[in-house]
This record gives C-alpha cells, sequence and structure tokens, in this order.
C-alpha cells in the first residue's frame, strides 16, 4: 500500500484497495503458482506433437542405391 500512497493516490482510493479481499493473505501468489504449474504441464504435453522429424537420407546416398 506504500506504493500506491506514494504514486499519489487517495486515501479513498487506498481504502478500497485494501479492503479487497485479493490484496489480503496470499490469494494471488498461490493462484499465480498454479497457474505457472498447470501452463508448464501443458506446455510438456504439448511437446510431444513437436517432436524432430528422423533425418532424411542424403542424396549420396541414394545415389549409390540407382
Amino acid at each position: 500500500m506504500q506504493a500506491y500512497s506514494k504514486v499519489g493516490m487517495s486515501d479513498a482510493q487506498l481504502k478500497m484497495l485494501n479492503s479487497n479481499p485479493m490484496f489480503r493473505g496470499h490469494i494471488i501468489l498461490w493462484w499465480s503458482l498454479i497457474s505457472v504449474v498447470l501452463f508448464f504441464g501443458y506446455l510438456l504435453w504439448l511437446k510431444r506433437y513437436f517432436k524432430i522429424p528422423a533425418s532424411a537420407p542424403s542424396d549420396a546416398h541414394l545415389a549409390q542405391l540407382g
């Protein structure tokens, strides 16, 4: 709240922000952690669709065959 008061917010605005339950406790912290864990889980799940394809035979190898 000190940062908000230094920015120039009025006392009424500071009281309104302070009465918000989201700023009390660690609700924002927990929601952020849950969101990050879900995001990285999604990235791990998505990783299987972006595998590097097996390398194609080179032209030298094809020339030996034909």
